[in-house]
């Protein structure tokens, strides 16, 4: 089982770039559904520590939990040296503003209102 779990996932170096789904508890409906980061190190367990635009992941990812890009987006010294968790850095790239979204509850018609300045 092992042998076969190598070989669909071969080991990935120190300072490639790589994609970690963002599971659907931790995100909202318009954020991203994965994250982009970069391998900074591997434990001797085939643990891989991963580092992002917003700092260090502080859970350590096996090779069957990230993909590889077949590009460097990112660099190891772009990657701050704060650790932070996934949850955080799904909130922090996101457009919104995490999980839900802000709702105007007014009672205009903002379309209306500026159509009737001019």
């Amino acid at each position: 089982m092992l042998k076969s779990s190598e070989k669909k996932f071969a080991p990935v170096p120190i300072g490639t770039s790589v994609r970690i789904a963002v599971p659907e508890v931790d995100r909202g409906r318009g954020d991203a559904q994965n994250i982009i980061g970069v391998v900074l190190a591997k434990t001797d367990d085939e643990l891989y520590q991963i580092g992002t635009k917003n700092g260090i992941l502080k859970q350590l990812y096996s090779r069957s939990q990230i993909n590889v890009c077949p590009r460097a987006l990112l660099d190891a010294e772009d990657v701050p040296s704060t650790e932070i968790a996934l949850r955080s850095v799904a909130n922090l790239q996101s457009t919104g503003t995490g999980q839900g979204f802000k709702k105007c509850h007014c009672k205009k018609k903002l379309y209306y209102s500026k159509m009737s300045v001019l």
